[in-house]
């Protein structure tokens, strides 16, 4: 699907959050971070600081799905801040946050609302997912009503 940006900044994170995440490219996915970026996990609580911890959470994915993709639905390019609507699908075949794998698959709404400074490097970025799905999804807690 073709978007309108109107900012290098989105096609930057086009470039390093969504194709070299498809990719399973961790190294490149975190090459326009800077060294203090802060990831915010919310459906998880967690805060990533560094491209180092955000490379670690990547490798988990890729490890935990191996066919994990994410598909852009819908760009808000607000030039120094852009928000992405996706969706993330995968079956998990491996490990994954301290679990076996389940066999079972996801498909997951998610919105990462990303920060640049003024060189474009993603300063930082906030992902809202709905982890109760994941996880019912995933087989781990009873579907919700």
């Amino acid at each position: 699907m073709k978007f309108q940006l109107t900012s290098k900044n989105a096609q930057t994170a086009i470039d390093h959050l969504f194709d070299a995440f498809n990719d399973h490219d961790a190294d490149r996915a975190v090459a326009a971070y800077t060294p203090d970026i802060q990831f915010r996990m919310h459906g998880q609580s967690e805060n990533l600081v560094g491209p180092e911890a955000v490379h670690a959470a990547h490798e988990g994915f890729f490890a935990g799905f191996s066919d994990i993709r994410a598909n852009i639905l819908a760009i808000v390019d607000g030039g120094d801040v852009v928000a992405f609507e996706f969706e993330l699908t995968g079956t998990n075949d491996g490990p994954y946050a301290g679990r076996p794998a389940t066999g079972r698959s996801v498909s997951l709404r998610v919105c990462d609302v990303v920060r640049f400074n003024a060189e474009g490097l993603i300063v930082s970025e906030d992902n809202y997912a709905d982890q109760l799905t994941m996880a019912a999804q995933l087989g781990l807690i009873p579907s919700p009503a």
